[in-house]
């Protein structure tokens, strides 16, 4: 038996959604139906785990942007390496030609975020 992507989030929604109308009638539901509470938040991992990535939860989550500090060091807003130290054009460089940060890995222009993406819809698509 096998079963496609799309059928196990509809399901998984329908099973949440019922929980849900279930939860909401209880005047007190955290402490009235605690598994239910469990059994929801289980639900809403699967569901999101099971949906594509978007372009935008890329942007929010994962990217990055090279900034100048105090000292001229250019350096990552994701987790603070530096990329490069004080030349006038090290951070023009950076923005031009890094487009992933060398420690933490974060899309740093249009063109990397693209990059994630096309590997998340390949991965995405060798799933299904």
């Amino acid at each position: 038996m096998s079963m496609t992507r799309e059928e196990a989030i509809a399901i998984l929604q329908e099973k949440h959604d019922e929980c849900k109308s279930f939860y909401d009638l209880a005047a007190y539901p955290e402490i009235s139906y605690p598994e239910t509470a469990k059994y929801m938040l289980a639900l809403r991992v699967a569901l999101t785990a099971l949906r594509p990535v978007s372009r935008e939860q890329v942007e929010k989550v994962w990217r990055g942007e090279w900034n100048q500090d105090e000292r001229g060091r250019v350096v990552c807003n994701r987790c603070g390496s530096i990329a490069a130290i004080g030349t006038e054009n090290a951070l023009h460089n950076a923005k031009k030609y890094d487009r992933f940060c060398f420690y933490c890995g974060a899309p740093m222009t249009d063109e990397a975020v693209e990059m994630v993406m096309e590997r998340l819809e390949a991965l995405y698509a060798s799933d299904t």
